[in-house]
């Protein structure tokens, strides 16, 4: 027995100098922002991506991911936001945060309320293209257009991680993007118009929350009976996103 219990001592000291010395993975979700360097381009200020930071750790500690996916703040020559599946990156760009300025000051967003919303709308496009990567990084399927199933995907997972006020006031950017005087959308466009996607997003909420949430609803102008019937749409679509998912969810999730 005393030589059996050696054996097994001896084998566990195996073991574990065998995983101290496997080498650390380090985070999957890897956050880098560069400053703008165009002469007048404000971008995305430096103080959103440190939040970010913080909320991507959260996202990460719930999520199995087989790949590192890096997101990355800079400057793109383009007012736009990009997943790249050849090199699992995310880019969100310095220009975008410009250009959403400007649609809330020519809307008449209050000078003091703009960083707050620019904060809020700034967070939904990473989930969105977060969404992106997960449909490519997990080979999830995805319910409905692409890019309607993927601000699914940003809803969800911004009620799930307590900044759905964030995704409200995304909501309202839609519509309100919607409302300018040029404003068109093409048929063939992949996205739901400005006012679909303001809905779609807002339902969701409503249907998580209604207490919370029928306000921006009411502020887009929504009749009742089309929001009354958002709790029973948001209890369909997380019972199907639920069952996609499990399979990738942390035990801390």
């Amino acid at each position: 027995m005393k030589n059996r219990v050696v054996v097994v001592v001896a084998l566990l000291a195996v073991v574990s100098r065998a995983d101290a010395e496997q080498p650390n993975p380090g985070p999957k979700l890897v956050v880098e922002y560069t400053p703008p360097k165009t002469k007048g381009l404000i971008g995305i200020p430096a103080e959103h991506v440190a939040r970010m930071k913080i909320l991507v750790s959260m996202l990460e500690s719930q999520l199995r991911l087989p790949n590192k996916v890096t997101i990355n703040y800079r400057e793109c020559g383009a007012a736009n936001a990009f997943y790249y599946p050849s090199t699992h990156t995310i880019d969100i760009c310095h220009e975008l945060a410009d250009k959403r300025r400007r649609l809330y000051t020519r809307s008449g967003v209050p000078k003091a309320e703009i960083d707050d919303k620019l904060r809020d709308a700034l967070t939904f496009t990473f989930f969105h293209e977060f969404g992106h990567a997960l449909h490519d990084e997990l080979e999830l399927p995805l319910l409905g257009r692409d890019e309607d199933a993927v601000d699914d995907i940003a809803t969800l997972w911004m009620i799930r991680l307590g900044v759905g006020d964030a995704a409200q006031q995304a909501a309202f950017g839609h519509h309100l993007r919607a409302q300018q005087p040029n404003y068109t959308h093409a048929a063939w466009d992949e996205h739901a118009s400005g006012s679909q996607r303001g809905y779609a997003i807002g339902c969701m909420l409503y249907g998580a929350d209604p207490d919370r949430y029928a306000k921006v609803l009411e502020k887009m102008g929504i009749p009742a009976p089309h929001i009354l019937r958002c709790k029973k749409d948001y209890a369909t679509r997380l019972s199907a996103w639920r069952v996609l998912f499990k399979p990738y969810l942390t035990s801390r999730s």
